[in-house]
């Protein structure tokens, strides 16, 4: 993957948080509204979203900015709101005993941050940093539940998110407890994946080599040597930060899914 230069490292800040700013800006800016309603529709895909609904949804949203590195999300922290990402990456995950930062998973623009834990009396399940400079939107869950009862569709939405959520949680813990770093890191190759575009299917490896290694449940050297490996076998070809997938097929039975036949967005 080259070396680890120019990467983002986030460890626990000594020094004062920070930038973060917030604003409703939705419910009165054309701009903000149309961000949130975008991000809203990437979130429930591959449902789709009444742009009405969009629209609500948009304008009880409040918008908050934060500098690369400040966090988002403090575990445990009351929180009676839905948290969706529409700019940026955001890294969920703990701090260890040394302070070092452990991610175990990211969530990109279009991705909720926390769609969970506003329903079960508000404390929040994870702990969440800015991995780059990033625009997270908050739902309140009290307007959130107003408009579910007057939109059932919104509803029915949300409770697919949650469902999601939830196989997706159980899929980490499984491959956790089953499969080797190869196999994993196939499946995560897979799961991000850009949309069809000419020539090989591309994945981004726009994080540090630690951070990676962290979210599979591995060290930096396995994860490099299961690279190496998943390359050996003629899966991929490593360019820089960018991996190219050349035989989904095959990557597909290594990570123990069945056969694609397309990659996503195709």
């Amino acid at each position: 993957m080259g070396t680890d230069t120019a990467t983002v490292t986030l460890e626990r800040p000594d020094a004062p948080s920070p930038r973060h700013s917030s604003s409703r800006t939705a419910a009165f800016d054309a701009t903000s509204g149309s961000a949130v309603a975008d991000a809203l529709q990437r979130a429930f895909h591959p449902s789709e979203l009444d742009p009405a609904d969009a629209s609500l949804l948009a304008q009880i949203a409040i918008r908050h900015a934060f500098a690369a590195h400040a966090p988002v999300l403090q575990h445990g922290s009351p929180n009676s709101s839905l948290w969706l990402v529409a700019r940026g990456r955001v890294s969920v995950g703990m701090h260890d005993a040394q302070g070092h930062w452990r991610q175990t998973r990211g969530a990109n623009a279009g991705e909720w941050l926390d769609v969970a834990s506003a329903w079960l009396g508000g404390a929040l399940f994870e702990e969440a940093v800015a991995a780059t400079d990033a625009v997270v939107y908050e739902l309140p869950l009290e307007e959130v539940q107003a408009l579910c009862n007057e939109r059932p569709r919104v509803a029915q939405l949300l409770i697919e998110a949650l469902a999601l959520r939830i196989r997706q949680t159980t899929d980490t813990a499984r491959e956790l407890a089953v499969k080797d770093v190869p196999s994993r890191l196939a499946g995560w190759l897979l799961d991000h994946l850009s949309p069809a575009q000419p020539g090989p299917a591309r994945v981004k490896l726009d994080q540090h080599k630690r951070l990676l290694a962290s979210e599979l449940g591995t060290s930096p050297e396995t994860f490099s040597r299961a690279l190496a490996r998943l390359r050996a076998l003629g899966c991929i070809a490593v360019k820089g930060y960018s991996v190219d997938v050349l035989d989904v097929e095959a990557l597909s039975r290594l990570a123990g899914r069945a056969s694609l036949a397309h990659r996503p967005g195709a």
